[in-house]
């Protein structure tokens, strides 16, 4: 029997500051998270992710970054949504609740960095407040028959809803492998390196693609 010493190969790492931080983030066993080549696969259901950055792999200084795709459906009503005078952007609700209906929307919880988080989280703020001048300025440009304003409301909304659809592409790329599994590509190599290999191949282009 191996005893836990450098000589053991079969050994588990350790921390590399020693911190006790850094105990506890070495304990935590990834769970319904795996990895397929550069792809990280990950249960819908209450995964369990490793306490490190998903972007540089870096542990501490990490905040939870909710991550929500909505379905093909939901973002294709959203652009649409998005360019009606002045009630676009109170339909949105609307949208992102028969998003939700479509069954293919998820949440995820991923841990990055604060920096990113502070950059991800201002960009979907503005991205949202967007919304709401281009569909005012669209209607008073309707009301007061000046096409002009119209004009530049309907470019404010298509910008917006532009932004909209590049924000989740953003980082990563995410695809819905069944409605237990999704798929996200942009992690760090690194980071992949924590997981295992998942055991549950299908035919999904994920899995088939050389």
């Amino acid at each position: 029997m191996f005893k836990d010493t450098d000589d053991n190969p079969h050994r588990s790492p350790a921390p590399q500051d020693g911190d006790a931080q850094s105990l506890v983030v070495a304990s935590i066993v990834p769970e319904g998270v795996w990895r397929w080549r550069n792809t990280m696969i990950v249960r819908r259901k209450k995964p369990v992710f490793p306490q490190a950055c998903v972007l540089s792999n870096a542990s501490g200084n990490l905040a939870k970054y909710s991550m929500v795709k909505m379905s093909t459906f939901g973002n294709w009503l959203a652009i649409v949504v998005s360019q009606v005078p002045a009630l676009g952007f109170m339909l949105m609700p609307i949208v992102v609740f028969l998003s939700l209906a479509t069954g293919r929307a998820y949440q995820c919880n991923l841990r990055m960095r604060y920096r990113t988080f502070i950059f991800l989280t201002a960009l979907e703020i503005s991205i949202s407040v967007m919304f709401i001048p281009g569909n005012c300025l669209s209607a008073i440009g309707l009301l007061l028959g000046n096409y002009y304003i119209a004009g530049l409301g309907l470019m404010i909304s298509l910008c917006a809803a532009a932004g909209f659809w590049m924000y989740e592409h953003f980082l990563f790329r995410t695809h819905v492998l069944s409605p237990e599994y999704i798929a996200i590509e942009g992690i760090n190599a690194d980071y992949l390196d924590r997981l295992p290999e998942f055991p549950y191949p299908t035919n999904h282009k994920i899995f088939t693609r050389p």
